[in-house]
């Protein structure tokens, strides 16, 4: 089997830098990076093509106003999705 160029990986200290550097319609203060990164971590992932970061998601679990007890997830909201220019016309991918 071949490798796969395409990977995730997790939000860290050290890269939290790269999401306002692919991000051209939304930046994040570094307050609100920390935040993100330890709040949504599992939810927060980099993509990387050939182990270049090329875009990330920026994700937070919906939960029902009527599930206060539980607070058990019933979707998912994605807050950002970015993908650097050259990589998103690459791949046919259309974000607006």
């Amino acid at each position: 089997m071949s490798r796969s160029n395409i990977s995730l990986d997790d939000f860290t200290s050290n890269n939290l830098g790269l999401i306002n550097k692919i991000s051209k319609d939304i930046k994040y203060s570094e307050t609100e990076l920390i935040n993100i990164k330890d709040e949504l971590n599992n939810l927060c992932q980099f993509a990387y093509f050939s182990e270049v970061p090329v875009g990330f998601i920026i994700s937070r679990p919906l939960i029902s106003v009527n599930n206060n007890e539980n607070n058990i997830p019933i979707g998912i909201i994605i807050e950002n999705l970015s993908v650097l220019p050259a990589y998103s016309i690459k791949f046919n991918i259309e974000i607006e």
